[in-house]
């Protein structure tokens, strides 16, 4: 009865012209893969599609799909806490696992204070950093060594801004020691192109307590998977 039933339904879905269920399934799990593949290892990864036939499916067609990343690692010293990725009209080798193209592609990533602390302190120069992130400012303290030099516990304040086609730069306006001001301005800059290749960052701003990054992907570089 139960074979019937699901005879009956995926029979009902090809003639309204939609894949049955489990095509979808595999259709995402090709995306997720392609997402640890080109994103990087996340705690998770979320993908939906659009209910696309049978037919486009099969010829690895789809109007448009949605990844959404959970703290992301995608290398040495970088995390992303959330990554968000759409694309119109992808068409993907089901074969070989790879985007040949997309079109209208939009990416965001927030990084959040605590992150960012973490990823100053991989850096190096300064330890023990905390991140304060409001908006429109960034707030970086911690011990900072100089010239190596014994570390001095700094305060930076200062804003994001980005540089090159995939990377963020912390550039401080005022720093202090011991409440007084310091001589030599801090500036942290992490390469996000160093691992994705196709990234390009278009903006970057900060609210309360995460900075937010927003770009594109540029697919063609990601052809050869």
């Amino acid at each position: 009865m139960k074979l019937r039933i699901a005879i009956v339904a995926v029979a009902a879905l090809s003639l309204a012209g939609c894949a049955p269920p489990g095509t979808y399934r595999k259709v995402r799990e090709t995306i997720r893969t392609l997402a640890i593949r080109h994103l990087g290892p996340a705690d998770r990864y979320d993908v939906s599609t659009s209910r696309d036939s049978l037919q486009r499916l099969q010829d690895g067609r789809i109007a448009r799909v949605d990844i959404h990343g959970v703290n992301v690692r995608p290398g040495p010293g970088l995390i992303l806490d959330e990554i968000f990725v759409s694309a119109r009209n992808v068409k993907v080798d089901r074969g070989k696992r790879t985007v040949e193209t997309a079109e209208e592609t939009t990416a965001r990533a927030y990084v959040t204070a605590n992150s960012l602390a973490e990823m100053v302190d991989d850096e190096g120069t300064i330890s023990d950093a905390s991140v304060v992130i409001r908006p429109d400012q960034i707030v970086i303290s911690g011990r900072y060594a100089v010239l190596g030099a014994l570390p001095v516990s700094i305060v930076a304040t200062g804003k994001a801004r980005v540089v090159g086609v995939a990377g963020i730069e912390f550039v401080s306006d005022k720093v202090t020691a011991a409440g007084l001001p310091f001589p030599i301005p801090v500036t942290r800059s992490f390469d996000f192109a160093t691992v994705y290749p196709a990234l390009v960052i278009s903006g970057v701003s900060t609210e309360e307590g995460r900075a937010v990054l927003t770009g594109t992907l540029d697919w063609s570089k990601l052809q050869n998977g």
